[in-house]
């Protein structure tokens, strides 16, 4: 299933998520858009991409890449289950 294929809640999350699926927006220079999927942490008025699954680590700016946020989703990080044998 691709980003287009999903229904994002438009705009930026609010304040209070700390963690999000964004879905970030490109111009390829030709006219074109592009559109890609990150898991993204916030650190002050920014979102860095997640390191890790666990959202415990950060990367660069999402918007390191002239990239911007045209939707979001909630993260809600996975709990370790153990199989029962």
């Amino acid at each position: 299933m691709g980003a287009s294929e999903i229904a994002f809640i438009p705009g930026h999350p609010p304040l209070e998520t700390s963690v999000a699926w964004l879905l970030m927006r490109s111009d390829d220079g030709e006219g074109g858009v592009s559109d890609a999927t990150v898991l993204a942490l916030r650190e002050g008025d920014d979102w860095h991409e997640a390191g890790d699954w666990k959202a415990e680590s950060t990367l660069d700016s999402v918007h390191s890449d002239g990239c911007w946020i045209v939707g979001w989703l909630p993260y809600v990080v996975p709990s370790p289950v153990l199989a029962a044998a």
